[in-house]
């Protein structure tokens, strides 16, 4: 398609070349359509070589989608909030495209202001990070700074499995603490077994277990996993089979000597550098109130 653009511009060109009376538009385009089709032609082979074919790639890969028609038309802002319509355009594709859609609609409306696009590409380059910053520096190109203070994140490595007994054998009819096991020395002991639904049998059970500790050995998640199901038998609960396990990323936090050398002080002064600032469960608290409470005020004092 772009080839095909580009094609069109150089006829264009010749046609206005060979054109002996111009008119004034005429002449003027004549003057600049030698710079565009340059900058056509650069575009076309940017497009073609291996740096754009290998981001396409990963989009295809990652599932990246984008809404094939975004512009004003197709969005509504309302009391504060902000909602996307009409996806029937939406394709699996880099999502850069939808910038370009929506930069064209709104600068035909600015007379193509250099000015105006300049400023919906800055604010458009900023970046919010919202998932684990620990992990920044494995995709992203991370400061120094940012290397040396999320490398101090921690997170509790907490496992659950769901699990079904035996028929005919005892089923508790209610979740059970097992208090003496929540201290550092039965680290991977199973804390809690957890019965949700009243009066429903054969319901799975679910066991809660956590691997680490500050100054323990990290437990394996088969070691910790083989310790909450014999703690199981111990209740006398016996377990027929695992329907479910998982492992969570758990309460990401710093401990206490980098919390009083000022950690959050310091990430906090360098929100906005280099056009990036920082969100998710870290920055506030471990749950889902305190978290979208942090990003709406983090909004509020750089948007």
């Amino acid at each position: 398609m772009y080839t095909r653009h580009m094609k069109e511009l150089k006829l264009t060109g010749n046609y206005l070349k060979n054109k002996k009376k111009k008119s004034e538009f005429e002449q003027l385009a004549y003057k600049n359509i030698g710079g565009f089709f340059s900058e056509a032609e650069k575009a076309v082979q940017l497009l073609a070589g291996p740096q754009f074919q290998e981001r396409l790639s990963y989009a295809k890969k990652t599932g990246e989608l984008c809404h094939g028609s975004y512009n004003y038309h197709n969005i509504i802002f309302s009391n504060g909030n902000t909602a996307v319509t009409n996806f029937d355009k939406y394709k699996n594709e880099c999502q850069i495209s939808d910038l370009y859609q929506f930069m064209r609609k709104i600068l035909e409306k600015y007379d193509w202001d250099i000015q105006t696009a300049y400023k919906m590409m800055e604010e458009y380059d900023k970046i919010i990070v919202t998932s684990p910053l620990q992990h920044l520096p494995s995709y992203f190109d991370a400061t120094e700074q940012e290397k040396a203070l999320f490398s101090k994140i921690d997170y509790e490595r907490y496992d659950v499995t769901a699990v079904t007994c035996k028929k005919g054998t005892y089923y508790p009819d209610m979740s059970g603490y097992l208090f003496d096991n929540m201290v550092p020395e039965r680290l991977g002991h199973l804390m809690v077994f957890y019965h949700r639904w009243k009066n429903e049998p054969n319901q799975v059970l679910t066991t809660y277990v956590l691997r680490n500790y500050k100054g323990k050995e990290l437990k394996t998640y088969e070691e910790a996993k083989k310790m909450a199901w014999d703690d199981m038998k111990l209740c006398g609960i016996d377990i027929d089979k695992c329907v479910y396990e998982r492992k969570w990323y758990y309460f990401p936090h710093v401990f206490e000597k980098d919390y009083a050398d000022g950690w959050y002080e310091k990430v906090e002064s360098m929100q906005g550098q280099l056009n990036t600032y920082y969100a998710g469960e870290i920055m506030s608290f471990g749950d889902m109130e305190e978290t979208v409470q942090y990003s709406k005020d983090l909004v509020a004092r750089f948007f």
